[in-house]
């Protein structure tokens, strides 16, 4: 609830002060994500055995962010943009290389039958709302601008569940999901920043362009022995309306 109280104060501020240009937006992009661990269990061998296990068969996974965004001139070269959004982060687990245990753990890589199994799965999924909010720098032509962006994204975690897949040496699958049991911060702060380009496609609608880095900290626990940082590079999209001129973009 305090970020939507934010974004609603946020809007309303800078609907009152803003001199220049505002517009509204709608985005859509594409991420691919991937989790950084470090041990917090006084440097210990077998914490860090386990991070190795994990660093060795994690990939990064694809996946999106939808956004609504306000964006108000404040200078010539100046904009600044606070909005809604809705992110779903992934990395992948994929281990073909299982050993037997009787306590099964796929995601070490221990399972009943080895002899059996192809490879283990595990689509790790993270989802957010947020607020994002940044600063943008705008220079060049009419029709087409460089930008470039620096924000945080106050944001709260929704869900955090994982699919996994099971591939038998005979082609069979065995698939699930559950919901992770993990001890996640339920609410932190996401700095990004990026570059990209303002394409003008009409009298009032134009295309934004842009190339965005990502960081976020999902398990901020001292009770954990492992903790966990997500970083995801993201392309998007964003198409923009102008919902009021301003004074003359050159003063």
């Amino acid at each position: 609830m305090r970020v939507f109280v934010l974004l609603a104060f946020s809007i309303i501020s800078m609907n009152l002060i803003a001199q220049g240009e505002i517009k509204m937006g709608v985005q859509a992009g594409l991420n691919f994500s991937y989790r950084f661990l470090s041990n917090n269990n006084d440097n210990d061998p077998e914490t860090d055995k386990v991070i190795r296990h994990f660093d060795t068969y994690e990939t990064p996974g694809a996946a999106y962010r939808f956004a609504f965004a306000s964006d108000f001139q404040v200078s010539k070269h100046f904009n600044f943009e606070i909005g809604a959004s809705f992110t779903r982060n992934q990395y992948v687990y994929s281990n073909s290389d299982l050993n037997f245990s009787g306590f099964v753990e796929p995601r070490r890589g221990f399972v009943q039958d080895p002899d059996q199994v192809k490879t283990y799965e595990r689509q790790v999924n993270y989802i957010y709302a947020g607020v994002p909010m940044r600063g943008i720098y705008r220079a060049g032509l009419s029709s087409l601008k460089f930008i470039g962006h620096i924000g945080v994204s106050p944001q709260i975690l929704l869900d955090n569940y994982y699919n996994s897949t099971i591939t038998y040496l005979d082609g069979s699958e065995d698939k699930s999901s559950s919901e992770s049991q993990n001890d996640l911060a339920e609410f932190n702060f996401s700095p990004f920043f990026g570059l990209g380009l303002e394409w003008e496609l009409a009298e009032k609608w134009c295309l934004r362009t842009e190339a965005v880095a990502r960081y976020g900290a999902l398990d901020v626990s001292d009770q954990s022995p492992i903790n966990t940082r997500l970083v995801s590079s993201e392309f998007t999209a964003g198409l923009y309306y102008l919902l009021r001129s301003g004074k003359d973009s050159t003063e």
